[in-house]
């Protein structure tokens, strides 16, 4: 059977590169013909999914499949997320599923991957990671020129993963597109480049270690007995044509042109209630969230993430980091808020041995759990102090970033 007996989408689908990722000559064999099954499903006899725009049904779509935690902030982010177009993108956060085995991480990574037809990715390496980019990101990877939007899906990443030095390198440069260069020597006197932005949603049981990559992420937790019994068959749902409909919304360039108008606006009005940093890390995802209806309004947007910041400094993971944060402004006298407003001149030191008795403190009455002292150093440097000599003793100093 040749391709020309086919009809004429079927037949643009298999000589479009960009979807098959590979070039294809005139006859179908098998292989071929499973593949281009799986990407034009047909969703005539499928559930539409429900919502007044795009943004509310992928938020449908991820409440009606998976079941979560804190549903108020879990489905916005995941749709927010998912709705980011990578080409019109600055800084993007990375997302982070975690939970026990069985919790249901991966099928919410599955579900992602569907509805932005991104490619699942299982245990991966640095030079795997770096490669993948490379691959999925350019329409041609031997040139760089042409970017398309893409994501980097991860299931199943463990604690051998972000245990390897040149992956936590892939993604602390690669959440900002301005740092995504990455430069390695091929044995020849030749750097061989790769370009490492884009947005990356990895599953895992592991809390991730790095403070630097723990501040670059944004995380969405699991548990597994949830309940499963309002939960819909994602196969009788037709994501496909959402996936479609997601597509097509970012080759519109009036849409483009939303994106750069709602863009400006996010980064010029920033909520003095959090740090900038923390807002930059989320503006383009507020925007993507925005332009697709995820949130009606700027104010909603900022809110959502106002209450999302506030969840994650009293959730119990993150007591151990807002008690670290308060016992050093308590033991220089200058509350964290100023510490960034401080100038330079001035300078604020904590003894050590103070910090770890007061810390200590805290473990022996099961507040906190027990933390190595080189975790606790790295933690420290993380809220931008440093460790500094004088007169024969160790004090913290805090650098002013």
């Amino acid at each position: 059977m040749s391709s020309k007996d086919l009809p004429e989408e079927i037949r643009q689908a298999l000589l479009n590169p960009t979807e098959e990722g590979e070039p294809v000559s005139d006859e179908l064999d098998i292989g071929k013909y499973a593949r281009l099954k799986r990407l034009k499903q047909d969703d005539s006899n499928k559930t539409p999914i429900e919502g007044e725009t795009i943004g509310k049904k992928l938020q449908n779509l991820f409440r009606i499949t998976i079941s979560i935690p804190n549903p108020d902030i879990a489905y916005p982010l995941l749709a927010a997320y998912a709705s980011v177009p990578s080409v019109l993108s600055e800084i993007l956060p990375i997302l982070e599923l975690r939970g026990e085995p069985g919790s249901g991480k991966s099928e919410c990574i599955k579900i992602f991957s569907r509805v932005t037809g991104s490619i699942l990715n299982a245990r991966s390496t640095a030079a795997s990671i770096k490669n993948d980019i490379n691959q999925i990101r350019w329409v041609d990877p031997s040139t760089f020129s042409v970017e398309k939007n893409c994501f980097y899906l991860l299931d199943n990443a463990d604690s051998e993963f972000f245990a390897e030095r040149d992956v936590l390198t892939a993604l602390l440069n690669g959440y900002d597109r301005y740092t995504d260069k990455q430069s390695i020597s091929n044995g020849k006197g030749q750097n061989i480049p790769f370009y490492v932005f884009c947005p990356k949603v990895f599953t895992t049981v592991w809390r991730i270690s790095s403070p630097e990559v723990r501040r670059r992420l944004i995380t969405i937790k699991f548990k597994p007995k949830q309940s499963l019994d309002q939960l819909i068959n994602p196969d009788s749902l037709a994501i496909n044509s959402l996936k479609k409909e997601l597509s097509n919304y970012w080759n519109t360039p009036s849409n483009w042109e939303l994106h750069h108008e709602c863009q400006c606006k996010v980064k010029s009005s920033f909520p003095v209630s959090y740090p900038k940093q923390s807002w930059k890390l989320v503006s383009d995802v507020v925007v993507a969230g925005l332009c697709t209806g995820v949130w009606s309004e700027l104010d909603e947007a900022f809110g959502f993430f106002e209450n999302y910041f506030e969840f994650r400094k009293k959730s119990k993971e993150g007591i151990y980091e807002v008690i670290l944060a308060e016992t050093l402004s308590e033991l220089s006298g200058i509350p964290m808020a100023e510490w960034e407003l401080s100038p330079n001149s001035i300078l604020i030191e904590v003894d050590p041995k103070d910090l770890k008795q007061r810390m200590d403190t805290y473990v022996e009455t099961g507040l906190i759990p027990r933390i190595k002292p080189e975790q606790l150093q790295l933690d420290i440097r993380a809220l931008g102090w440093a460790v500094a000599g004088k007169k024969g003793k160790y004090t913290y100093v805090f650098v002013k970033k």
